[in-house]
């Protein structure tokens, strides 16, 4: 229960914080809101997919390892050009699939009578964690980018106790 609340929180936390600091992304606001909802859209068509395909723990792990690089050559970039959105598109499409997935992987997980109570004190912990975010996504900076870069680095990690479920 604990790999999952840490993996579940640490999705939800890179998730929402890129979300929160589409903002701060150069380049329209509107265009760069409904390119994140495209793909948003996109990740939760294909995650459920490639889940049952591939198994939840592996998509997890991939789906980690894909934002926490594009984070860091954002963050390392630090460049107010447009182009580099791209970097942070891909890594929201990751962060998405990735949430759908350890939610997933949340209630199966666990046994059909503490199911509601366990998912409960995920979902609590992930949301105490978010009420962070806005303190931390408030100033455009390198620092930003990284944290959710090394949250997602922390994500793989996490990823590694999770048990291995294929359908």
């Amino acid at each position: 229960m604990i790999s999952g609340a840490a993996v579940f929180t640490i999705s939800s936390v890179v998730d929402g914080g890129i979300g929160l600091n589409l903002a701060n992304f150069s380049g329209n606001v509107y265009v760069n809101s409904a390119i994140f909802t495209t793909m948003g859209f996109c990740s939760n068509l294909s995650s459920g997919f490639l889940a049952n395909r591939f198994g939840r723990k592996r998509i997890i792990f991939i789906t980690y390892a894909s934002a926490a690089v594009p984070t860091a050559i954002f963050s390392i970039l630090n460049t107010d050009e447009s182009w580099a959105n791209v970097f942070m598109f891909i890594a929201k499409f990751s962060m998405t699939a990735n949430f759908n997935l350890t939610s997933l992987l949340a209630v199966e997980s666990f046994q059909i009578q503490y199911r509601n109570t366990a998912y409960g004190i995920i979902e609590f912990v992930s949301l105490f964690f978010n009420l962070f975010l806005p303190y931390l996504t408030a100033k455009k900076s390198i620092v930003v980018t990284l944290v959710f870069s090394a949250c997602s680095a922390l994500g793989i990690v996490a990823t590694l106790f999770l048990p291995d479920k294929t359908n």
